[in-house]
């Protein structure tokens, strides 16, 4: 950052103590400036103008899942330094996270990769917040949704059965995976498979004899597929 301003440059050479007798104590108001620069301050943010990630639905009851997010930030002075991206879970309770910081740049595209764990909450995840700096300590945070109003994404889906997923492992209402394993013909999008456990349900077919304890599963899916129901 440039500073405007006047600056007065007092020269002193060693052995010159009778001189400096003479030097004033304090600014005159009268004395000219020996340096005298002149700039432009720096008081503007970067602005960020491009942003999306990939992929855009992943499956974290399986293991760990990792989101590369790719950007463009730009600052006509001092150059943006650093870009952090903050997705929020489903409820909000829980967030995710992750900088990047890199030379002073007018213009700079990149990438940073967010790191997911495993059994984090299934659903949708929102991309809370993109913060950009400058290397005048200039910076603006976008929200959701000046984000959406630019065209950026903002949803992530973490679901347990994809596209292109044939054997899935059903989870547990808190996002665990349960024992219970189900196989697609063909999934078009992407959706979670749930699945609960209830000691009482329907009463079962004629000649079905029910084990002890007795234990209903009942599945359901938000995928879209294709094949056998």
């Amino acid at each position: 950052m440039k500073r405007l301003g006047s600056f007065l440059v007092v020269l002193v050479a060693s052995g010159l103590g009778a001189a400096c007798d003479n030097l004033p104590t304090k600014p005159d108001a009268d004395l000219a400036p020996l340096l005298s620069t002149t700039g432009t301050e720096d008081v503007t943010p970067p602005a960020l103008t491009a942003f999306s990630f990939t992929p855009t639905a992943i499956n974290m009851s399986e293991g760990p899942a990792t989101v590369t997010v790719s950007f463009t930030v730009a600052d006509d002075l001092s150059g943006a330094v650093q870009l952090t991206v903050r997705f929020e879970s489903p409820s909000g309770a829980v967030q995710q996270a992750q900088a990047t910081v890199f030379p002073a740049s007018e213009s700079h595209t990149g990438s940073v990769s967010v790191e997911f764990p495993q059994y984090s909450a299934p659903g949708i995840w929102t991309v809370g917040s993109v913060s950009v700096y400058d290397a005048a300590g200039n910076y603006f945070d976008y929200y959701t949704g000046q984000l959406a109003t630019l065209g950026f994404p903002t949803e992530l889906l973490n679901a347990n059965t994809l596209p292109g997923d044939t054997q899935v492992t059903a989870t547990y209402p808190d996002g665990t995976p349960s024992e219970v394993s189900l196989t697609f013909e063909a999934v078009s999008a992407a959706g979670q498979t749930v699945v609960t456990k209830s000691p009482t349900g329907p009463p079962p077919p004629n000649g079905f004899r029910l084990g002890d304890p007795t234990v209903y599963y009942d599945l359901t899916t938000t995928a879209l597929y294709s094949g056998p129901r």
